[in-house]
């Protein structure tokens, strides 16, 4: 029988409790994973040379005063350079490492499976390959239930950010303005060590009209056979999979898109384990295939795999 590890970290607390007239006993586990152990560090005043995002992360981690393992982080190359702004006395270290994810606009997250820090860029283009396919009409891993997001909450048509000391870059979609109002939103004291960074940043971060997405999808593990378990329980945060709508009427038929996950829960109780996947869009572009009409062109959607 395959095992798959799906949370590792510490036990914060737990609670003995006696249920019904039987006074059935029952425990509750809180467990949290080594994030915890950041948000309970405070960074020495110093002040950091201007570097790259990641290698940012790496000062930090590598500080007497946190001190997390070398051999347990998984830090990719970031896309963004930090300036040499002075860090307070007593400065939270899990909270200065959300401020680099707040410049960098990737990820930071402690993986399961290894308990290693992850530190992922910003997020481009996205190759193609999704670790699970979910399909309701028997050609992928079924699910139970899809979630659907069309709200003008999702548009950001206006977006400053001022980095420290910099002048403040302001992005702004006219168009979606008319449409929806201005919907905004400003970052300050950002850690980019330039304005130009700065205004590429709030044009990363607009989003000009809303568009119905699949915002998560939710598998019982009961409905689903032995390889499908074992391929679910794998997924991280950072992944990409593929989810396929279809309708008995209209046009069109069917909608499949492919999503990055973003949030991942894990629900076990007497009936079985449920999963539900929390994902955001992004964009895929697809391996060049020869003689194909369709993948068969070289050029935005379609490129050269490895």
């Amino acid at each position: 029988r395959n095992s798959t590890v799906i949370f590792r970290g510490r036990v914060a607390d737990f609670s003995y409790d006696y249920v019904g007239p039987k006074q059935i006993p029952t425990v509750t586990i809180t467990a949290i994973d080594d994030l915890f152990l950041l948000s309970n560090a405070f960074l020495s005043a110093f002040t950091p040379s201007a570097e790259t995002s990641s290698t940012r992360l790496t000062t930090i981690l590598n500080r007497t005063e946190v001190g997390w393992p070398a051999a347990t982080r998984d830090i990719t190359t970031g896309t963004t350079t930090l300036g040499n702004y002075a860090i307070a006395e007593g400065t939270n270290a899990l909270g200065y490492i959300r401020k680099i994810d707040e410049a960098e606009r990737g990820r930071v997250f402690v993986r399961a499976s290894d308990g290693d820090l992850v530190f992922e860029p910003r997020i481009g283009n996205t190759l193609s390959g999704p670790s699970v396919t979910f399909a309701d009409d028997g050609t992928g891993t079924p699910y139970r239930t899809v979630f659907v997001d069309f709200t003008t909450q999702s548009v950001l048509n206006r977006v400053t950010v001022q980095r420290t000391g910099g002048i403040a870059q302001t992005a702004t979609d006219n168009a979606s303005i008319a449409l929806y109002f201005t919907q905004a939103e400003t970052i300050t004291d950002s850690l980019l060590s330039d304005d130009t960074q700065a205004l590429t940043l709030a044009n990363y971060l607009l989003e000009g009209a809303p568009e119905p997405r699949f915002s998560g999808v939710e598998t019982f593990f009961g409905s689903l056979s032995t390889a499908q378990k074992n391929a679910v329980a794998a997924v991280e945060i950072g992944d990409t999979i593929s989810v396929k709508r279809t309708f008995t009427s209209g046009s069109p038929l069917s909608v499949t898109e492919e999503l990055s996950v973003e949030g991942i829960r894990h629900r076990i109780d007497l009936r079985g384990e449920t999963v539900t996947f929390y994902t955001a869009p992004t964009t895929i572009v697809y391996n060049l295939l020869l003689n194909d009409a369709v993948y068969g062109l070289l050029d935005g959607s379609n490129v050269l795999g490895s």
